[in-house]
């Protein structure tokens, strides 16, 4: 059968677009199909990857098959078809100090990739594990892996925080051997409870005196004055209930705040400045930011009543924090 040119330069064109394809296919599979996952051994890249926090991949550590239903390897098939997922690392148990554990070391413990990660940020942030349960609040810690893993944490002399003479320290490798030798009630750890009911000013007391209060570790003084300065200074005791998970009865060791609020002028201050206080949203700013932008300042506190986006209890929460 004799074809016209043109329909021969047509079936040609085909022809080499189903090899394309098909090669495709083959080679698809052969190098990113069978390499989709990252192996113990490669795990050991992750510290110097860590460190320059640049890794944004949520890799795993280790090898899975993927593949599920009638794609899954079965039993009988030839050499050349079979496959086999790689074997799960099996997690270990043994002492560790999480000051200083590298990635391998966390991984080899059953940490998942994404907490190793984490766990590498604090620490480049400046963030130390000073008693065992510093780690335990690590985002993600799970109640069995704590069981497994809580008891084999040994943190070093580097990092543990004393109590001497009043003072408060970190131990350094280089104290000298009377230093070693104190004592055990003058190496007690830093801080020591109050024996004794206190009252403590809300708005000034810091997080050394914070942890002094029984039931209160570095996790729950940390959240208190972070609050307290997003807050721009606490108004009331009754407010020490908007964060998450503080003891129940704390508010005993504060008197009621007298002064020491930072306010925020309403004319003045920039859309991320009023955003970022607790009791304004993004509604709430922008419409303060369209209301100066349309009709000029606001004079008072009336002028946001007129507005749908503020409640009476917004405002109520607010007037302290608000300056005109």
């Amino acid at each position: 059968m004799d074809f016209h040119p043109s329909d021969r330069r047509a079936l040609i064109i085909v022809f080499f677009l189903f090899i394309g394809i098909w090669s495709s296919i083959l080679l698809y599979d052969h190098f990113i199909g069978n390499n989709a996952g990252t192996t113990l051994a490669e795990a050991t890249a992750i510290d110097s990857i860590e460190t320059q926090l640049g890794h944004n991949s949520e890799g795993q550590p280790y090898r899975h098959d993927n593949r599920r239903g009638n794609d899954a390897p079965q039993h009988g098939m030839n050499d050349e078809k079979a496959y086999f997922a790689q074997p799960t690392q099996v997690a270990e148990t043994f002492p560790f100090d999480p000051n200083t554990a590298d990635s391998t070391t966390l991984l080899r413990l059953g940490l998942p990739a994404w907490m190793v990660r984490n766990i590498y940020k604090y620490r480049a942030k400046g963030g130390r594990y000073h008693e065992a349960d510093d780690f335990k609040r690590t985002y993600g810690m799970t109640g069995e892996l704590w069981k497994r893993i809580g008891p084999m944490i040994r943190i070093g002399d580097d990092y543990r925080l004393l109590a001497v003479e009043g003072h408060t320290r970190t131990t350094k490798k280089d104290d000298n051997d009377s230093s070693r030798s104190m004592d055990g009630a003058a190496r007690q750890r830093f801080p020591e409870k109050f024996k004794e009911p206190v009252r403590l000013d809300l708005n000034r007391t810091d997080t050394n005196e914070l942890r002094r209060i029984p039931g209160i570790g570095p996790v729950y003084a940390r959240r208190i004055v972070r609050y307290r300065e997003q807050l721009g200074g606490f108004t009331s005791l009754a407010q020490l209930a908007e964060i998450p998970d503080l003891p129940e009865g704390i508010e005993q060791w504060f008197s009621a705040p007298a002064s020491g609020v930072r306010t925020i002028n309403v004319n003045k201050a920039d859309f991320k400045t009023l955003r970022r206080h607790p009791y304004m949203n993004y509604m709430k700013a922008a419409a303060i930011a369209n209301q100066r932008r349309q009709n000029g300042p606001l004079k008072s506190i009336d002028d946001l009543r007129r507005m749908p986006e503020f409640t009476a209890d917004d405002l109520q929460r607010l007037a302290p924090y608000l300056s005109f």
